[in-house]
């Protein structure tokens, strides 16, 4: 195969999840051609400062200040790699409200995330030292790069991961029920 054939098979694969590649070719590894994709994108991706928080791939890890709050966050098909301007911008209010609190109430928040996505807005959170974040998408492959990211940061024991389908069907929910009932 050529280098340009394997390029367009890689930018199908990225877009269509390789949904669209698996059903036209039949004698190419395709996970290993959408795993170069990805990392071929990712390596394109800077480290994106906003305030104290820098949010970077793990390519850039060794580049991140020691006095920065790091996010290291593997995209993969989920939506959040911290370079869209909204998501700047919540980090940025995000750092601003949780140190407005007093010890004692910053000690006792709770915090929902929805529309999770790779997680970045909850591992912040759980960075600025809120012990309970819970994250929500109704994207399974959210939750599955969520839960990497999550892991990635060391803070599997502040953030929980919940998915529901558009469908209904739930998938990983760890108490919501409790959760959603001590609201207030």
């Amino acid at each position: 195969m050529s280098k340009l054939d394997e390029t367009a098979l890689q930018k199908i694969a990225l877009v269509t999840g390789g949904r669209y590649v698996r059903s036209v070719t039949g004698d190419v590894d395709l996970e290993a051609v959408y795993q170069q994709g990805i990392k071929a994108s990712l390596e394109d991706l800077v480290p994106v400062p906003a305030g104290r928080f820098v949010v970077h791939g793990s390519h850039d890890r060794d580049r991140v200040a020691p006095n920065k709050l790091a996010i290291e966050i593997e995209a993969a098909l989920a939506f959040g790699t911290g370079h869209h301007g909204t998501t700047r911008g919540c980090l940025l209010a995000l750092d601003r409200l949780v140190k407005q609190q007093s010890s004692r109430r910053q000690a006792n928040l709770r915090v929902l995330d929805v529309g999770t996505g790779t997680g970045v807005l909850a591992i912040a959170l759980a960075k600025l030292g809120v012990k309970r974040v819970v994250a929500l998408d109704v994207d399974p492959q959210a939750i599955t790069a969520a839960r990497g990211n999550v892991r990635r940061n060391a803070l599997g024991g502040r953030v929980r991961l919940a998915c529901e389908s558009e469908d209904g069907q739930q998938h990983e929910l760890f108490e919501f029920a409790q959760v959603k009932g001590r609201a207030g």
